[in-house]
């Protein structure tokens, strides 16, 4: 197996995260806490912002594993989560769960990720570490309308080969040619602000639970709220009526940048494993179009729980 190769330090590459920054308006803010449903703070509200609706923070990445935090989900920005598997929500054999993991070939330094035993393990462990917000349209919101979902963003780190790696969406392209079908590895952790940092932010959306509405007219969030609901494909009949963090879809921050319209989440791709591997077993992930018959709520949801030991 041989991983796409991301030069973060080529021109096409700047040239493409410069058109990212501008077309997204991303302000990247001094560390800001924003709680579970992204209340307005006065500290945030006295920001310099490009655009109100997109609030990244600078925040760096643990050199070691931390492990003090009892949240999957971190409710404020800088923080990172306790540690979390993420589950594929089906697989043939249900005696051998799977779960997203790294994998490294006999010397290689590169770490491949894919589905792997869902057994206590550092190749199967990871953490979110909050890093702000931005507003989405999703089918609870109307892209002609000012309203918005505001969803958090996240780096997902794993510690399985000493130092931090982060996912990583490889393959970013230029708008005119959408990211389908593209590779994702565990890469090391791009600081904060540097060229390939927004390739290593994800949102999450668990249809259980819900976020703030965010008012692009005002630049304030409003007292409503709805649901995480990302995707009809693979989560309608999850909404409202699926506990805290399961049948999540996780989609990356450029790619839905560059392959939808208003942040739309609904047009975005998905984390997904390949179904090509007997009982979704030793499945490469990937980011995979929503409408795609590879696409279903097996393959491409997934259950973000505490390790079980065993």
């Amino acid at each position: 197996m041989q991983r796409r190769s991301s030069d973060t330090t080529s021109p096409t590459r700047s040239s493409l995260i410069r058109k990212l920054a501008a077309s997204a308006a991303i302000s990247i803010t001094a560390a800001v806490g924003v709680g579970a449903l992204l209340p307005a703070s006065p500290a945030s509200a006295a920001l310099p912002m490009y655009n109100p609706s997109t609030q990244l923070g600078a925040y760096p990445v643990p050199a070691t594993e931390p492990s003090s935090s009892t949240q999957v989900l971190p409710q404020v920005d800088g923080a990172v989560g306790t540690p979390t598997q993420i589950a594929m929500t089906g697989n043939a054999d249900v005696t051998r769960p799977q779960a997203l993991g790294v994998m490294r070939y006999a010397g290689s330094s590169t770490s491949h990720v894919m589905t792997l035993n869902a057994i206590f393990s550092a190749d199967t462990t990871w953490h979110f570490q909050r890093i702000g917000f931005t507003a989405v349209v999703n089918p609870s919101t109307n892209p002609q309308a000012s309203l918005r979902l505001a969803t958090p963003v996240y780096r997902i780190i794993n510690y399985a080969f000493g130092g931090p790696e982060c996912l990583t969406a490889q393959a970013v392209v230029p708008p005119a040619t959408p990211v389908i079908d593209a590779p994702v590895t565990a890469s090391t952790c791009v600081a904060p602000g540097q060229v390939g940092d927004t390739s290593q932010l994800w949102l999450v959306g668990s249809p259980g639970l819900k976020n703030a509405i965010f008012d692009l007219s005002t630049g304030t969030f409003t007292p409503s709220s709805a649901y995480q609901y990302y995707s009809p494909a693979v989560q309608r009949t999850f909404v409202g009526a699926t506990p805290d963090y399961q049948h999540s879809v996780i989609e990356n921050f450029d790619s839905l940048t560059l392959n939808s319209t208003n942040n739309d989440v609904t047009q975005t791709p998905v984390l997904s494993a390949e179904i090509f591997q007997p009982n979704g077993q030793g499945s490469t992930a990937g980011l995979h179009g929503q409408a795609e018959p590879s696409t279903d709520t097996s393959n491409s949801t997934w259950n973000l729980q505490v390790p079980a030991s065993g």
